[in-house]
């Protein structure tokens, strides 16, 4: 009996073997809190790779589309509106239309006096079926002869180039 090796282990001691101590649990604020946080960081993260991305697209879409506006307001000819036009927008509009509707503008309009700044817009769309598209919007306000007016280029990145979607001018004389 004098033995240490024969002795049965005092129950608090067995208890503590076959139990581990219970740990503790994170709560569910803090748990919502570390969640919070992890998804705030990637959206950071996300935000900043994006404004880098549409810093580069404005780059290269840009001086398309300030080209493509002041030339065609200048001189009321829609031809590089017609080369750089998308498939969809040359099926929708024949090059006769285009004629009539840039001489329905240079009359009702006058010669441009002066050109504004250009502002810029992008949308990214993801489909399974095109990829990644790109989409642009260009806004100008422009003072005619007879009257201001805003102008709108619409374009689409297709590969390293940009295609017109779309072309609209905006001015009280047009609707009368």
């Amino acid at each position: 009996m004098g033995n240490s090796e024969d002795r049965q282990p005092e129950p608090e001691q067995q208890d503590a073997e076959v139990h581990p101590p219970p740990r503790r649990r994170e709560s569910r604020l803090r748990k919502a809190l570390k969640t919070a946080f992890l998804i705030a960081v990637l959206v950071c993260l996300g935000l900043g790779l994006a404004e880098k991305s549409f810093r580069n697209l404005d780059a290269k879409a840009r001086p398309f589309a300030a080209s493509l506006i002041q030339h065609t307001v200048a001189t009321w000819n829609p031809e590089l509106i017609e080369k750089h036009s998308d498939p969809d927008l040359a099926s929708a509009i024949t090059a006769d239309e285009w004629r009539r509707m840039f001489a329905n503008y240079s009359q009702k309009l006058g010669p441009v006096n002066r050109l504004g700044e250009i502002g810029s817009s992008y949308w990214v769309n993801y489909s399974f079926t095109s990829g990644t598209v790109v989409s642009g919007r260009f806004d100008a306000p422009v003072m005619f002869e007879k009257v201001k007016a805003g102008i709108s280029l619409f374009v689409r990145q297709q590969g390293d180039s940009w295609n017109v979607t779309g072309f609209e001018v905006t001015s009280n004389l047009l609707i009368r």
